[in-house]
């Protein structure tokens, strides 16, 4: 009976030559104890010592077959053809073996694991199951780096887990078991190659210290202290650095790195909220002269002294505007149900109140240019989020930044009120109005605060979206013809579809392109919603006065 002793790792140095070499030997080495195969598949290579129990000296061999592979050892990978495309792009190898790990190889950026090493979603379901959060693209970048890993000897590295924290144990389970049936690497392998190549660092380094040592030893005469010398070398270990020591303080210094670079990110993008918000333009610092040192005056006297957020509770700050949005919501019901229910309005009183609602824009665009009025104009017409006062939800609807941003505001206040104030009359518009706004505000405000961005807001484009949404509304289902198009026998596109083109553009696009200080899509798509339920609320009061209405004009025709 023959025993197998000893195992060695096979590098492809001069010992990769030697068994190279020796190949063509070890088919005489058959023996009635010991039997020698061809390597098929994807196999490993490891040294096998026979003997008999004569202690007969045996022949090292090459061995295979499945009885003598390990369960820790992957399975042989199944064969593939071999494709080749013509103009095409070309496939990246897929690296199994540590001797030809690239020079440039990074830990976060991993290897590929297959010529074509992108998933779809049921591929990705497959190998993931039951678990929804993991897209192809999570799982891409997962089996790069844990394939990486494998080739690299790295799978156990500690130091290294700082690119996978945020996938969780069992992902990284099914991610490997994936790897190891379809990808074979002999991972116990590369990890005793990377050992070695570490070992042969450590001792080259010992060995050129030493010698420089040597070359030069520090004396007493040239002013070198030999005990702080000492002192100022690494205690951990009397051998100084390892490898891992050092990849260790590298991974930590890159993570550091990443960390900064994210915090700066971070900070940029809140300044840039911070400039503007409340479907605003970003500010333009072309449009700001130099002050006039008794402007400069006004200047500091409307600037807080505050040097940073007082500790206040966030729900300290939300409250008191909650309630009070609740109180005027309810009070705009009271008055369009009781007071002034909707009914069909003139052209007359549209224009009417909609020229009211543009004067006081227009004026109170004006007073900001009177440095006179800053402290009080920011005391009450911006909603601030740090000490935000109740009624600035609502007086901020007023403030708008420059002459483009008031014409665009503007421009939906008159598209929306021409439109609604003959089919409810003004004052459920006005209630609509209102409501749409604050509501934007409140919601822009809730997201922020909960975040910890402590910015300001003011504008009215999320009442004017919802004015226009509200008519849309009312006429969801009939359709519009824009200049005579489309022409007949052709409806046109109802009011679903033009709701459904608004809230595309001004609320879903910016957050799917995430326009932070430039365009407020929560305010934006908020104030839609809000003008949708206002109308919906109206609607039975609306078609029972269209229908009377309707009756009036035939009694009318036929008397």
């Amino acid at each position: 009976m023959s025993t197998f002793v000893g195992f060695s790792c096979l590098r492809s140095s001069s010992s990769l030559t030697g068994v190279l070499r020796f190949q063509g030997q070890i088919t005489g080495a058959r023996s009635s104890s010991t039997t020698l195969d061809w390597i098929t598949g994807s196999a490993r290579c490891f040294s096998l010592r026979a003997t008999s129990r004569s202690h007969d000296i045996g022949r090292t061999a090459l061995l295979t077959g499945h009885a003598s592979i390990p369960l820790w050892r992957s399975p042989p990978a199944r064969s593939q053809c071999q494709r080749r495309t013509l103009f095409g792009r070309k496939s990246q190898p897929v690296l199994t073996e540590y001797v030809h790990l690239p020079a440039d190889y990074k830990d976060a950026e991993g290897l590929p694991f297959r010529k074509d090493a992108d998933l779809d979603w049921p591929e990705t379901n497959r190998i993931f199951p039951g678990m929804s959060s993991m897209t192809p693209d999570r799982a891409i970048r997962l089996l790069k780096i844990l394939h990486g890993r494998r080739v690299a000897g790295t799978l156990d590295d500690p130091s290294l887990r700082v690119n996978t924290k945020m996938y969780s144990q069992l992902e990284i389970e099914k991610a490997l078991k994936y790897l190891r049936r379809e990808v074979p690497v002999d991972e116990i392998l590369n990890a005793g190659l990377r050992a070695e190549d570490e070992l042969r660092e450590l001792e080259a380094g010992l060995t050129a210290k030493e010698s420089d040592s040597a070359e030069s030893p520090p004396t007493e005469a040239e002013g070198v202290d030999v005990e702080q010398q000492q002192k100022k070398e690494d205690t951990r270990s009397i051998y100084g650095d390892s490898i891992l020591d050092k990849i260790r303080e590298a991974n930590i210094a890159r993570a550091e790195a990443e960390a900064k670079a994210e915090a700066e990110q971070r900070k940029k993008e809140e300044e840039a909220a911070a400039q503007n918000w409340g479907g605003l333009t970003s500010y333009d610092h072309s449009l700001h002269r130099g002050l006039h040192p008794k402007q400069l005056e006004h200047y500091e006297a409307a600037t807080s002294d505050l040097e940073a957020p007082p500790e206040i509770p966030r729900w300290r700050v939300l409250l008191p505007t909650t309630a009070f949005v609740a109180t005027l919501l309810v009070s705009l019901y009271l008055m369009v149900n009781y007071v002034a229910p909707p009914r069909p309005g003139s052209t007359f009183e549209a224009n009417a109140t909609v020229g009211a609602i543009l004067l006081l824009n227009v004026g109170m665009f004006i007073a900001w240019k009177r440095v006179r009025l800053w402290r009080y104009l920011n005391r009450h017409f911006i909603l601030d989020f740090v000490t935000p006062r109740p009624h600035q939800i609502l007086t901020a609807m007023l403030t708008h930044q420059d002459p483009r941003h008031l014409l665009k505001t503007m421009f939906a206040l008159v598209v929306g009120g021409s439109l609604l104030i003959p089919e409810i009359g003004p004052a459920p518009f006005v209630a609509t109005y209102i409501a749409s706004g604050v509501c934007g505000f409140l919601a822009t405000m809730y997201t922020h605060v909960a975040r910890g961005m402590l910015v300001y807001m003011f504008g009215a484009s999320s009442a004017g979206f919802g004015v226009i949404c509200a008519y849309f509304w009312l006429y969801r289902f009939d359709g519009f013809k824009i200049l005579g198009l489309p022409p007949d026998p052709m409806q046109g596109v109802q009011g679903l579809g033009f709701i459904g083109l608004l809230i595309s553009f001004f609320a879903l696009v910016p957050m799917v392109r995430r326009q932070g200080g430039n365009v407020d899509w929560t305010s934006h798509l908020v104030g839609m919603l809000t003008g949708i339920g206002c109308a919906a609320l109206m609607e039975g009061q609306w078609k029972a006065n269209k229908i009377s209405h309707e009756l009036e004009e035939k009694t009318k025709d036929t008397t």
